[in-house]
């Protein structure tokens, strides 16, 4: 699980929002294409527990976190995003609060269909 949180150049294959992740220089950063046409960048802040990432494009940066619990059945993994900026206030805080959920069972089919 871990291991395809930190692998930045999955995210487009379960995250339908990411239409390209690129490489820079610095380690942990990565350039980001949303939705085709916004262009932007994605920082691993932390790579541990949680794993926190900040996604910046004109007009919203969000923060996610993704905590991961070891269990019986395997990893149990939840989610957070705050969202802040000029996008955030069109986006709203009801469809802002409906994205870990969706995010998390795209994740969970991806690794599904993965093994």
């Amino acid at each position: 699980m871990k291991k395809v949180l930190l692998d930045a150049q999955t995210l487009p294959q379960w995250n339908p929002a990411f239409s390209r992740v690129g490489t820079t220089q610095q380690p942990g950063v990565y350039s980001l294409t949303v939705h085709h046409f916004l262009s932007g960048k994605l920082c691993y802040i932390e790579i541990d527990n949680p794993i926190t990432l900040e996604i910046s494009i004109p007009g919203l940066i969000e923060h996610s976190n993704f905590f991961l619990s070891a269990t019986s059945a395997g990893t149990l993994v939840k989610h957070s995003v705050q969202q802040k900026g000029r996008l955030a206030s069109i986006i709203g805080q009801r469809e802002a609060s409906l994205v870990p959920a969706k995010r998390l069972n795209r994740l969970e089919l991806f690794l599904t269909q993965a093994a």
